[in-house]
């Protein structure tokens, strides 16, 4: 059950930084508005979300993606991919 319920965390926390991205800086309340979710789911993804650095306030109460987080992951990624497949 415990799995159930972090899935559908984790699926909050997407939809909302896929908000952050395509929409932001945005507030919590316009994220709310656009995937029609409660403004309190919002504020704690947001705040998961900001713990981990994958989003930050720029502003009081508007958010925008962390992209030197997202750069670093890309290029992670990039590395491991080429271990894995090789050169």
């Amino acid at each position: 059950m415990r799995t159930l319920m972090d899935l559908d965390k984790a699926k909050t926390r997407l939809e909302v930084l896929n908000a952050v991205l395509d929409y932001g800086p945005v507030s919590p309340s316009e994220v709310a508005e656009k995937l029609g979710l409660s403004q309190n789911a919002v504020n704690i993804a947001l705040h998961y979300l900001s713990k981990s650095g994958i989003v930050r306030k720029v502003e009081r109460g508007l958010y925008e993606a962390n992209y030197a987080v997202f750069c670093k992951a890309f290029l992670a990624l990039a590395f491991k991919l080429r271990d894995v497949v090789g050169r």
